[in-house]
């Protein structure tokens, strides 16, 4: 890729051979072109998973007004940036990397959350390796400024690791600071009205300038990327060598079942590196597009890919990694060539905007669980409307992917902790219509989503007050109709593949329940 270190380390421990009791030759090696990745197939672990949870959890929860703080607070104006002035300084004196030690996961109890998180369903746990913001959460080789050394002083990927290990969950990590290099502009600027108008912001410090300071021997440039560039410039090789090193160390330290990266890195990459901060890639003129496709990050990201397979088949010896890539644009096209190498991810969104058809491809929705960083005043969704968005994705052969913020000491909001409970519950009497299951021949209709499992369909229904319901497109043969949770057998007439139920509901609440389809 970058250089041919790292190609011999590409392909260290490849070179096995003979099958497992799967079938599957151990030596097939995965090379860096898409003819090679689209021979991939997602493995069962995450099809049949259906449910993850997601620790969105970094610095930037230390002032609990949510998510792209380190981004917004150099923003003259912005909402957070007159929060980041009130409360902790101006960005010339105090910037983002002054509110690194404040995150201190001083009541974080990885192995205790853990469990709620199994209790409440998941079956594989996400862990947030870096955000944009550049800082890495483990004992990375690549990055001094991690969390070993600056603020909790541990290693919260490995104790994340170590704590999903022990409850039975697969295991991955999220990657977002392929961004960096553009999303940091701000920290180069300053403001341009006011009592300090043209102070440079922190993001122009330099190594030298932190003799005598707490961040003394750490360079801002790493942090913030440098600024001894043009804004609309991309990526340095040696820029990319760190970021390529980075991603190969988290994968071998730590051997994730999952990797997830937050940007399209293998195409259409040049949105990455002419963003200016103002919310929008439009307007981008076509020849710095061809500049940008032409950048090592293009590179780069589809040899991480290649990477992250083969080292999984080295451990597991049969297919276990899956690699998540976030497609931004809801109404984007993704060429069939790419949905059979990864695992595509919509975040909050689905395809065609809207999660309209069931996709031939496994493929993961993630949203979060009210704002992506702890944000304290952010509205908490029901529980209800959780259960409907994950059996909306499951009917269409998707994995929903939660983010559960913590606050800067590592614990949850209490509607938090009331939310997992709530979910632990429902998933206790309806989850055999979720884990294991595949697509029925429709995804549903109005309040209604199917899945099925060998000749049972399942029909997960959204109810408040009703106590009839009609289950349209079933042709099957039914014998027989259980609401799980009371096996109770429904009262229920069929005409033309529509099945009309009637039901008890003794309360006046909304409510997601399932009825189990026997069809023979």
């Amino acid at each position: 890729m970058i250089s041919s270190k790292i190609k011999i380390v590409f392909l260290v421990g490849l070179f096995y051979s003979c099958s497992n009791k799967d079938g599957q030759k151990k030596d097939k090696i995965y090379l860096s072109n898409w003819k090679s990745l689209s021979t991939y197939e997602c493995p069962d672990w995450f099809a049949d998973a259906k449910f993850g949870i997601w620790a969105h959890s970094s610095p930037q929860d230390v002032p609990m007004e949510g998510d792209w703080y380190a981004h917004n607070m150099y923003k003259e104006g912005h909402p957070n940036y007159e929060y980041h002035v009130q409360n902790f300084g101006h960005p010339s004196k105090i910037g983002y990397k002054d509110l690194l030690p404040k995150w201190t996961l001083d009541k974080w109890k990885p192995d205790s959350l853990m469990n709620l998180y199994k209790r409440a369903g998941a079956k594989y746990f996400v862990a947030l390796a870096n955000h944009h913001c550049n800082f890495d959460t483990w004992n990375s080789k690549h990055q001094k400024w991690n969390s070993i050394n600056i603020g909790p002083k541990r290693d919260v990927v490995g104790e994340w690791k170590n704590a999903a290990d022990k409850n039975g969950l697969k295991f991955g990590v999220s990657v977002h600071n392929i961004n960096t290099w553009g999303w940091f502009l701000n920290a180069f600027g300053s403001d341009k009205k006011g009592p300090l108008k043209d102070v440079l912001y922190d993001g122009r410090l330099t190594l030298k300038d932190g003799k005598g300071k707490w961040w003394e021997g750490y360079d801002p440039a790493m942090l913030y990327s440098p600024y001894e560039r043009e804004n609309d410039s991309i990526p340095t090789r040696e820029w990319m060598q760190n970021w390529y090193d980075r991603c190969v160390d988290l994968v071998d330290s730590y051997q994730p079942d999952l990797l997830y990266f937050d940007s399209y890195i293998v195409e259409q990459v040049w949105r990455q590196f002419t963003y200016h901060g103002d919310d929008t890639y439009e307007g981008v003129p076509d020849e710095t597009r061809k500049i940008a496709e032409r950048t090592p990050f293009k590179e780069a990201g589809i040899d991480i890919i290649s990477y992250f397979y083969n080292q999984n088949r080295k451990w597991h010896g049969k297919e276990n990694g899956v690699m998540n890539i976030k497609v931004h644009d809801l109404n984007e096209s993704v060429p069939e060539i790419y949905k059979k190498g990864m695992v595509i991810d919509r975040e909050k969104g689905g395809f065609g905007g809207g999660e309209q058809e069931i996709q031939k491809y496994p493929w993961q929705k993630d949203r979060p669980f009210g704002a992506w960083h702890y944000n304290k005043k952010a509205d908490f969704p029901t529980t209800v409307s959780v259960i409907w968005n994950l059996v909306d994705v499951v009917s269409k052969n998707g994995n929903l992917l939660l983010g559960i913020p913590m606050k800067p000491d590592g614990t949850l909001h209490e509607k938090e902790y009331k939310f997992l409970e709530e979910m632990g519950d429902w998933m206790d009497i309806n989850s055999e219509g979720i884990y294991e299951s595949k697509v029925y021949t429709v995804y549903g209709n109005k309040n209604v989503r199917y899945t099925q499992k060998g000749e049972n369909i399942y029909a997960f229904c959204k109810v408040i007050n009703e106590d009839t319901i009609d289950l349209k497109n079933i042709h099957q043969n039914v014998t027989a109709i259980y609401q799980l949770g009371n096996n109770e057998t429904p009262k229920y007439s069929i005409t033309n593949g529509t099945i009309k139920l009637e039901f008890n509901n003794p309360d006046v609440k909304e409510k997601v329940i399932t009825f189990k389809i026997v069809t023979k």
